[in-house]
């Protein structure tokens, strides 16, 4: 036992040398880009203030801006493969609602993360006086961050599969914590979905593109192990 514990708390020794390596030489590689792509930057945002410019004044209630930023998620949740045939439905089933998040692939999930994240940021971004607001970032910044520790999870147990094989201890021990860390993640859905389902207007379509950004693709069909995004958590 002690002889697996040794060489378990080595190979997360080596694995945290090669993450650090890793983002030493991303993050040089990140300055350089960004060097090069200064001046084009630049244009760019200069571009997007003076397109913004119209909007500078415009006054559109907290509540409003609420409502169309829970709308966009819940629509976009709705369109995930697998999500769409129970989400949105009412009366709302608990047990088909479950069923579907944990049928989510992984890249679902992933994509959930990221407009959760998005969300969260657009949600602190409204007046801090609001109560709506700050209640509305607390949710969907606790669907970010575990989200987040999920991937993180995921990408480490990943890591350690590729450098000592599935059955090595430390990819063991990853998975374990990956697995706990999902199924967080799944019931901090299951808690969410219902509230915005019952938040968002039955009349809703699709918001408008003023108020909030495009959403992006839907996500792919369930994928194994090995297949794993490998970007790093934003």
């Amino acid at each position: 036992m002690n002889s697996n514990n040794k060489s378990m708390r080595s190979d997360a020794k080596q694995l945290r040398h090669h993450l650090k390596t890793q983002r030493r030489h991303r993050a040089t590689e990140l300055v350089r880009v960004l060097r090069e792509e200064k001046p084009r930057l630049a244009c760019a945002l200069l571009l997007l203030e003076a397109k913004l410019e119209p909007a500078k004044n415009r006054i559109v209630p907290t509540k409003q801006l609420t409502t169309h930023i829970e709308r966009w998620f819940f629509i976009n949740a709705k369109r995930l493969p697998q999500s769409d045939s129970t989400l949105g439905k009412r009366p709302g089933n608990l047990e088909k609602l479950v069923q579907s998040i944990n049928l989510l692939s992984e890249r679902s999930l992933h994509d959930l993360r990221k407009r959760a994240k998005l969300c969260r940021y657009m949600a602190e971004g409204l007046p801090a006086k609001s109560l709506i607001a700050r209640r509305m970032a607390v949710r969907f910044e606790a669907i970010h961050e575990a989200g987040g520790a999920w991937h993180d999870w995921l990408l480490l147990m990943d890591i350690a599969a590729k450098g000592g094989g599935n059955h090595a201890r430390l990819t063991e021990q990853y998975a374990e914590r990956q697995d706990v860390a999902l199924t967080n993640y799944r019931l901090r859905l299951v808690a969410l979905l219902p509230i915005l389902d019952a938040s968002v207007p039955r009349r809703a379509g699709r918001p408008s593109p003023d108020l909030v950004a495009k959403s992006g693709s839907p996500g792919s069909p369930k994928k194994g192990r090995g297949n794993k995004s490998t970007s790093p958590r934003p």
